[in-house]
């Protein structure tokens, strides 16, 4: 009989210790799931993806590009002619009667093709525009959480130019400058999500006291 008492109370023991150590995993599971640190909120940053760098120039016929560069300046310039040199877009130079000026018919080449498209979209008197991609932005590093509320939370981060092509390169110098950026995060039934992120967030000015 007493070797049976001591079996028994052997069993409620292990049932008892089996019993704690699930709830133990189970109270560990749910602190993690409540957690936001600076680790798992750039994994989720950079899950999300943060957009890329990108310009756009009109194309199409009947271009005149001696005019849309007098009023969009040095970069427009700088932009046609290496995507001109490069390969990216093609031009096709054109008489206008009554005209001085040489226009152009421009179109995307094959080549072009592989970082950008033709889109149907106004800009000025042109209908189409030719956007295309110079760089990545990739997180840098998250600076700062702040929370907003339980479920919710504001993560500042720093982005940087990255895996740049060569349209890049003809245009600007390199560069190692550091962007500040903010993610808004929410809390959902399966973890924390980005729902939304700020590039250029405005920051507010501190006040000073007097």
């Amino acid at each position: 009989m007493r070797n049976d008492f001591w079996k028994f109370w052997t069993l409620i023991m292990l049932f008892l210790i089996i019993l704690i150590m699930g709830n133990t995993k189970s109270l560990s599971a749910q602190a993690k799931f409540s957690e936001l640190n600076r680790e798992n909120a750039a994994a989720l940053i950079r899950k999300a993806g943060l957009d890329p760098v990108i310009f756009e120039v009109p194309i199409g016929p009947n271009l005149n590009i001696d005019a849309y560069i007098e009023v969009r300046g040095k970069l427009a310039d700088n932009i046609y002619g290496c995507l001109r040199k490069l390969g990216y877009l093609n031009f096709v130079p054109k008489k206008v009667l009554g005209g001085s000026a040489t226009w152009y018919d421009v179109s995307v080449t094959d080549k072009g093709k592989t970082i950008g498209k033709p889109v149907g979209r106004p800009q000025g008197n042109y209908k189409f525009v030719y956007i295309f991609k110079v760089c990545d932005r990739v997180l840098n590093a998250v600076t700062g959480i702040k929370k907003t509320g339980d479920a919710s939370a504001i993560v500042e981060f720093q982005w940087q130019q990255g895996n740049c092509n060569e349209v890049f390169s003809c245009i600007f110098q390199p560069e190692t400058i550091v962007h500040p950026a903010q993610a808004i995060f929410g809390r959902y039934d399966d973890g924390w999500r980005v729902e939304n992120i700020q590039l250029n967030p405005v920051r507010r000015q501190r006040s000073r006291s007097r």
